[in-house]
């Protein structure tokens, strides 16, 4: 319970000094650009993101990142009709060639449509994403966060920051969809170890206030989704808020902050602001090269951006684009139907499949048992051999289930080949492809799970079966 609270009070941190440390200087009052910015119900934009990647070779199932090194998407026209409604038309520059994309959001949805794909995929927004959004393995649910308001706290959240010593304000021309601008430049560095600073200076300051600092707390607990009026949730916040203020590596509660707040990794950030305290644009430049080597291969990434705005918060109106036959990447097998979607002359399953090998597969199962089990989904041992929950892991490798009460059969067919084993409950024969073979030890059922000796499905979908004689772990892999 305690370490949820403090998983609550490092998020409170880290939403203050995101918009910490800037002040009023050169004409420019950051309390009102941050306001406006989370404000904007509408406009019309273009931008790009280009990607520097460092790896080296990626472990056995995972993608190769690398091949992302140099990508650029660019965002030839952006609309957002209001929060509800968007649309980007843009192209994705990749190592195999450019692949031109169309996407629109609908409410919690975006639909996207890329030259090659014969149905259109749908990711939810992260916003709808409950499990996404919290923190791991403390049930911190960052979802209901009212972004609106909590804007109304920017002025008191930026009255406690310290200023960022890297902050300059200068006069700035720019060219923005055809009109010349004259403009605030607004320009930032920020370290990844002086992050930590900024937190505990900015809660130091909070807490020293009790009156005020008091009630700014309240009022972002509420806003968090929590009964800011408990006394009980009141205290364990502000006890979690103290100990970050007095040593940073809290944070670690919530993310692995030692790799990210280093001084290997650093923001740089411009921010183009009108006479209306609006921001026209923004570039940035994200450099985090202070990672341990991802299985992936990633050991560092540069992300660099920039993007116009104008129109803001005129009519504006979103185009349109039909979700029909569309494909949920959230569905059992989403991914691999996408891909399977694809023209296999096309830029897109070229870079997909034969560059970045998006569809290789790393599957650790949960340490392997002695006996069936009845309660929790599980491997365990049958004598020498390895038994494993059929659905979970054929699920995993892109394949579909199909259960029959009546004969006491599970069918898997893998969707990449097509190829089918048919299992019978009780009997070492099985049917691969409609021919027999006789298995090391029979399918059994575990409660409501069907188990069977893993060697049968890694060599028919393709894939290899790595034993950890230390750990009892099963790792499946496929390249």
């Amino acid at each position: 319970m305690k370490r949820r609270f403090a998983a609550l009070g490092c998020s409170i941190a880290l939403i203050s000094s995101l918009m910490a440390g800037c002040v009023a200087a050169g004409g420019v009052e950051p309390d009102k650009v941050l306001q406006n910015a989370f404000a904007v119900a509408s406009y019309e934009g273009s931008g790009s993101l280009s990607f520097q990647v460092t790896a080296g070779e990626a472990a056995k199932g995972y993608p190769d990142a690398a091949k992302l090194n140099n990508a650029v998407v660019e965002f030839t026209q952006m609309k957002q009709q209001d929060k509800n409604n968007s649309s980007v038309t843009g192209v994705f520059k990749t190592s195999s060639g450019n692949i031109p994309f169309e996407a629109v959001q609908i409410n919690k949805e975006w639909v996207i449509q890329a030259e090659g794909a014969s149905k259109p995929l749908v990711l939810e927004n992260a916003h709808a994403q409950k499990e996404s959004a919290a923190a791991p393995g403390f049930g911190l649910d960052l979802s209901s966060l009212n972004v609106e308001k909590l804007q109304n706290h920017l002025g008191s959240i930026l009255s406690y920051a310290p200023t960022l010593d890297s902050l300059t304000v200068s006069d700035a021309n720019a060219t923005i969809n055809g009109e010349a601008l004259s403009l605030k430049k607004i320009h930032a560095e920020l370290k990844g170890g002086e992050l930590t600073g900024i937190i505990q200076k900015t809660l130091a300051n909070i807490l020293a206030d009790q009156e005020n600092g008091d009630a700014l707390i309240r009022s972002i607990i509420g806003d968090l989704g929590y009964d800011a009026s408990n006394a009980f949730t009141f205290a364990m916040v502000k006890e979690s808020l103290r100990s970050l203020a007095e040593d940073a590596s809290a944070l670690g509660v919530i993310f692995p902050a030692e790799d990210y707040l280093n001084n290997n990794n650093v923001l740089k950030l411009d921010l183009y602001v009108d006479g209306a305290s609006q921001i026209r644009r923004i570039g940035f430049e994200l450099g985090l090269q202070g990672l341990p080597q991802l299985d992936n291969g990633v050991s560092g990434v540069t992300i660099t951006g920039s993007f116009d705005r104008w129109n803001i918060n005129g009519a504006v109106t979103a185009d349109k684009l039909s979700a029909e036959g569309a494909i949920k990447l959230s569905e059992d097998g989403g991914l691999a139907k996408y891909l399977l979607a694809l023209d296999k002359s096309s830029t897109a399953y070229k870079f997909l499949m034969e560059e970045l090998k998006v569809n290789r597969k790393h599957i650790q199962l949960p340490p392997v048992g002695s006996e069936v089990p009845q309660t929790e989904v599980r491997p365990y041992l049958q004598g020498d051999f390895t038994m494993v929950p059929a659905r979970l892991v054929t699920e995993q490798l892109d394949a579909q289930v199909e259960w029959n009460p009546d004969t006491y059969e599970v069918t898997v067919t893998d969707i990449w080949s097509g190829k089918k084993i048919v299992f019978k409950i009780g009997s070492t024969t099985v049917l691969v492809d409609g021919v027999e073979q006789t298995l090391d030890a029979s399918a059994v059922l575990g409660g409501d799970t069907t188990y069977v000796p893993v060697r049968i499905i890694a060599e028919t979908f393709g894939a290899e079966v790595l034993w950890n004689q230390d750990t009892y772990v099963v790792t499946i892999v496929r390249n």
